[in-house]
């Protein structure tokens, strides 16, 4: 496991990947993307083109009653009818 490092590579070898990074060259069975808001991008330049796309969203910031540790607030978005749980 790698944080905070680049990587500039990555070639399919059999069942793994070997990956080019500023740290060196590793192998890997799988390949996590946790690149956050540049996960499309990232998946674009290393060419993982049938990977599913990521869509951002809005922040919001909502100011609410507190709530006992027994109950739950569910809201849905109007226009879309999305569910989010502030």
């Amino acid at each position: 496991l790698l944080n905070y490092t680049e990587v500039t590579g990555i070639n399919r070898i059999d069942t793994c990947f070997e990956i080019e990074s500023s740290a060196g060259t590793f192998t890997a069975k799988c390949i996590v993307n946790a690149t956050g808001a540049w996960s499309n991008l990232t998946k674009d330049v290393l060419h993982f083109p049938s990977t599913p796309s990521v869509y951002p969203t809005k922040g919001v910031h909502l100011v609410l009653p507190e709530i006992q540790k027994t109950q739950a607030i569910a809201l849905t978005a109007p226009q879309d009818g999305r569910l989010f749980f502030p």
